[in-house]
């Protein structure tokens, strides 16, 4: 029960808040959103 919520918040950080060195210091959601709009042209960051 208790590994889904702790999974799902590792994602969101992963995903969300932590830059990547490969993706030139932006997170998946900006490098998505910056180099590939047509992907995920709807893809909101106001979350963080």
């Amino acid at each position: 029960k208790t590994l889904n919520p702790a999974l799902a918040e590792w994602e969101r950080v992963y995903n969300h808040i932590r830059p990547h060195q490969a993706l030139q210091w932006r997170t998946p959601a900006e490098y998505l959103r910056d180099c590939h709009p047509e992907i995920a042209p709807d893809l909101q960051l106001s979350h963080m």
